[in-house]
């Protein structure tokens, strides 16, 4: 029997399965994960927070709008960072993006990868802090991402509209002007052709 080892196969097995329990009784600590369409409205206690992982397909985005009854903070948040806001020992976190003491946030995501978090918890220093449970809505809506050089030339039209209409205006006041100025009449009709 081999005495060095430092944690035996089984005691192993034991403390991984013990701190994914109490993983899961810490309320938020485990991101829902969100696939499709979803309008969810839920009570925040004081002092938990609740993480979203927001999947998004290729070609797709995922927009999602928050609206809480109470002061509390948002955050996205990479995958890879999440553990770093999970975890109570970490050093803090790092937030793609961030609205502390609101009430409310949107945003648009384009990748997979981010958990977007609704803290009550009073994780970030400069965040709200917990007074009590908050009710909040989210509302998470899937579609068709935009290439971004169509909307640009779909915005161009109008506006290359305008510009040509302005550039007909000022031409035909140029030249009325030019006129004018030199004195020649505007070019009249050729007489009638004879009977």
């Amino acid at each position: 029997m081999n005495r060095t080892a430092i944690c035996p196969p089984r005691r192993k097995a034991f403390v991984a399965a013990a701190l994914l329990a109490g993983l899961a009784s810490v309320p938020g600590a485990l991101a829902e994960d969100v696939t499709t369409d979803l309008v969810k409205t839920e009570t925040l206690a004081s002092g938990s927070y609740r993480g979203f992982h927001v999947s998004v397909p290729d070609g797709r985005q995922a927009s999602f709008s928050i609206e809480a009854t109470g002061t509390v903070d948002f955050y996205v948040i990479r995958e890879e960072f999440y553990s770093g806001y999970t975890n109570l020992f970490s050093g803090g976190f790092v937030a793609e993006r961030s609205k502390e003491r609101a009430i409310d946030f949107s945003h648009t995501l384009s990748e997979s990868g981010k958990v977007v978090v609704i803290d009550n918890a009073g994780k970030s220093t400069t965040g709200a802090n917990p007074v009590g449970p908050v009710t909040y809505t989210l509302r998470v809506t899937y579609g068709d991402r935009w290439d971004p050089v169509v909307v640009c030339g779909i915005a161009l039209i109008p506006i290359g509209g305008a510009l040509a209409i302005a550039y007909i205006i000022w031409d035909s006041r140029r030249k009325a002007r030019k006129a004018a100025i030199q004195g020649t009449p505007p070019p009249e009709l050729p007489p009638p052709p004879p009977d």
